[in-house]
């Protein structure tokens, strides 16, 4: 029986803004759709046997969802299920702020992309970060810190230090996380990429302002590969507002969809993912330029999201090979360096 251990459900592909690296584009669509209420209960009923243990509402937009008294009580007929919200923070809802109070198992998290007006209009648009810094602000007054996660790229990696040091010092948790070629990211590119050293050097400094600021940031590494190769591992699932289920946020394209949360039955569903796991297992086996590489008896192949969205094919190399053993080089004997310093 296939596991789902997490869930990320767009419960509406409506959004008020239309940000430079959207992975679904949802702000410049004109025709919107939403899960109903009655479909996003039964889709978590249906996930609890699988090993549900935490679920995220997201969008578009997720505020704009037409019925939120809905969802709050939905969040709260299950209380062993960890809930988060991942909103733009520029819309004002009560039902967040209460959910936020009152609920152990919920956190929210804060998408933004800059330090100030201009870093984040660049990416969000005009007006919008007064907007969220007033929401994180209003959620950090509770005893439940939100995260602040910002999407790094060529136009914001400058903001890297002061967003860490103002996020903190509104009482809020810093994210980060690297822009991927999906969505309204692919128009531009070639402008957005950060390269390897660039990423490596970025991942070292967000380790030295943890260590500055007295906070655990999570380090945005690269994946060695894909838990979908080992059909024990659990997996967790992006579902859309018409109920499609793919594998992950990243595998967005209709050819990915393995299931129908709302009108397949669960049982069905290890079936429909047999053709993700298929060219998971393919590139196993297909030999990357790999032999002389010092990754090789660890390095399960990359990402095949990447491998699709860089080259159009899924089976191709993913692009990130040098990502990777830049991570084994540097970041490891920075860590071996820092562990013999302590003994």
């Amino acid at each position: 029986m296939l596991q789902i251990k997490s869930a990320y459900i767009e419960i509406t592909d409506k959004c008020n803004l239309d940000c430079e690296f959207c992975y679904n584009s949802s702000g410049k669509k004109t025709k919107h759709s939403e899960m109903n209420v009655h479909d996003i209960k039964a889709v978590i009923q249906k996930l609890i046997p699988l090993g549900l243990e935490s679920l995220a509402f997201s969008g578009g937009e997720p505020l704009l969802h037409s019925n939120w008294p809905g969802i709050y009580k939905t969040i709260n007929l299950f209380p062993n299920i960890m809930f988060s919200v991942i909103t733009n923070g520029t819309i004002n809802n009560p039902y967040l702020l209460k959910l936020n109070e009152e609920n152990e198992n919920f956190n929210i998290q804060i998408s933004l992309d800059g330090h100030d007006e201009n870093s984040n209009s660049k990416i969000r648009g005009k007006g919008n970060f007064q907007k969220s810094i007033k929401t994180i602000k209003r959620l950090a007054a509770t005893n439940n810190k939100p995260s602040v996660k910002l999407v790094l790229s060529k136009l914001n990696q400058h903001s890297l230090e002061p967003f860490t040091k103002l996020i903190l010092s509104i009482n809020a948790l810093p994210e980060f996380g690297f822009v991927s070629n999906i969505g309204n990211a692919n128009v531009r590119w070639s402008d957005i990429a950060l390269s390897p050293i660039e990423k490596v050097r970025i991942i070292k400094k967000i380790k030295k302002l943890s260590e500055k600021y007295g906070t655990e940031i999570a380090l945005p590494m690269c994946a060695n590969g894909c838990p979908l190769h080992d059909k024990e591992q659990p997996v967790g699932v992006l579902i859309k507002p018409d109920g499609s289920m793919h594998p992950c946020q990243q595998l967005y394209d209709d050819i990915f969809c393995f299931a129908n949360a709302i009108t397949t039955e669960a049982i069905d569903y290890y079936k429909g993912l047999s053709f993700t796991r298929d060219i998971v297992k393919k590139r196993l086996s297909i030999v990357y330029n790999c032999t002389s590489c010092i990754n090789r008896s660890v390095c399960q192949k990359g990402c095949m999201a990447e491998a699709y969205h860089n080259n159009g094919n899924y089976l191709a190399a993913d692009g990130n090979c040098e990502m990777r053993i830049r991570q084994s080089l540097e970041l490891g004997l920075s860590a071996l360096l820092e562990k013999c310093a302590d003994e």
